[in-house]
């Protein structure tokens, strides 16, 4: 599974309407997971949330943001890149944060390779059933 990292450092104070922010360029179809880790003393005061273009792709819903304080939150995915390279943007913000904190950023993304495979295991899949409806006379 390739893997894309980076960190993002986010000021103190950096206000939600003003965020840091950083960007990765994905060059497979398919994520499927992303992790972020939180070191100690964010102190849930560090918002994490990832972009495409404008759309929020995660957390859900549009908005909402990821926190945490000496762990990594991490959530699988199903998300389809519409482009290739595709740039996806973590923006992060801490109105409240005394310090500066750097979280560390994960892209998890599915090899082309297995997505082929698997675009084959379902043609063939199909392919089956419209024999074996043909064959039993099923509708």
């Amino acid at each position: 599974m390739p893997i894309y990292t980076t960190s993002l450092t986010v000021p103190a104070g950096t206000a939600q309407n003003s965020p840091a922010s950083v960007e990765i360029s994905v060059n497979e179809w398919t994520v499927i997971g992303f992790h972020v880790y939180f070191p100690p003393g964010c102190a849930g005061t560090v918002h994490i949330a990832v972009y495409y273009g404008s759309e929020q792709i995660a957390p859900k819903p549009t908005g909402a943001s990821i926190r945490g304080d000496g762990e990594t939150i991490s959530w699988p995915e199903e998300w389809k890149c519409p482009e290739k390279p595709c740039t996806l943007t973590f923006l992060g913000w801490s109105p409240s944060a005394s310090y500066d904190h750097t979280v560390l950023i994960r892209i998890i993304t599915k090899p082309e390779h297995v997505e082929e495979s698997e675009s084959l295991a379902k043609q063939t899949q199909q392919l089956i059933m419209r024999f074996l409806k043909r064959v039993l006379g099923a509708r």
